[in-house]
């Protein structure tokens, strides 16, 4: 009994201090946050105490719902109206995965519930989710990889938020659902359990998309993906670090990367780390620097 009355103690300080944060927005970026949600929300949800759970549930909820509506300007990280999601001063697919995934996570299990996500919001994320859809194939395209050149990120991973998004509104998003299918190469039949009714898998998407919060286009024919990534005055064009990415200065010098689907990403579409020419990364204009 005594360990448990320290438990509830322990989990209501957390959860004030998770409160105190969203209240006064101390040390929260919109992405970490996101990322992290979950977390905070099972502090909140083991509060004891009726009144201040409620309390800190609705200050939550506001949050949450300030994140996926309040498009940040600038450089400042969080969710943009096209789909993109900003982190470190850029679309970050390495990092907005997560937040993605966790949010739309969220966004079910709150659903029918008075502390349900507005319906702008669950939009928010259904544009994030269908974007990201367009631009990998599944794998993430060089250029928007940040600081991680060789890093894959499949699309795939996003399969559960898919299906979660999907059913977190009144009705089912087919939508989302349907991606969700074509994700895990599900038949019609075997949707039943996930959906309660058949669901087909969507098919790839097809024709051209201007990403603009992006610095980047997306043109699909067939299973084939082409990328087109630049930068301006408020995309960087690289992410570098001392001993990551250390030569990726030209990742968005008007580089295209032309992706088949599925398989291994780097044999697929010909990026091979060892012997790769940083100055001829493929499409751009540059400076050949030994």
């Amino acid at each position: 009994r005594g360990y448990g009355r320290e438990m509830a103690r322990a989990l209501q300080y957390m959860g004030g201090e998770i409160v105190h944060r969203l209240e006064t927005r101390k040390d929260i970026s919109p992405t970490e946050f996101a990322k992290g949600t979950g977390k905070a929300l099972t502090f909140l949800l083991r509060d004891p105490n009726d009144t201040t759970r409620h309390m800190a549930m609705k200050k939550y909820q506001k949050f949450v719902n300030s994140v996926l509506t309040n498009f940040p300007v600038n450089r400042e990280g969080g969710f943009r109206k096209d789909g993109t999601v900003w982190h470190h001063g850029a679309n970050y697919p390495g990092y907005s995965f997560e937040a993605i995934k966790s949010l739309s996570y969220i966004a079910k299990r709150l659903s029918n519930s008075p502390y349900a996500l507005s319906d702008d919001a669950v939009a928010t994320l259904k544009t994030a989710l269908m974007t990201t859809w367009r631009y990998t194939n599944p794998y993430i395209p060089h250029g928007a990889r940040g600081r991680h050149p060789d890093g894959d990120w499949p699309m795939d991973r996003l399969a559960g938020a898919f299906e979660a998004l999907a059913k977190a509104g009144p009705e089912l998003d087919l939508d989302l659902a349907e991606v969700h299918m074509k994700m895990t190469n599900k038949t019609p039949e075997q949707s039943i359990k996930s959906f309660g009714i058949e669901v087909a898998q969507a098919k790839l998407p097809e024709g051209f998309w201007s990403i603009n919060s992006g610095g980047m286009a997306a043109q699909r024919h067939g299973t084939t993906l082409a990328v087109m990534k630049g930068y301006n005055k408020q995309i960087w064009s690289a992410e570098i670090y001392p001993a990551e990415n250390r030569y990726g200065r030209y990742d968005s010098h008007g580089s295209v990367h032309v992706m088949p689907r599925g398989g291994d990403s780097k044999k697929l579409f010909g990026y091979f780390k060892h012997g790769w020419d940083w100055n001829r990364n493929p499409g751009t204009t540059t400076t050949y620097l030994d």
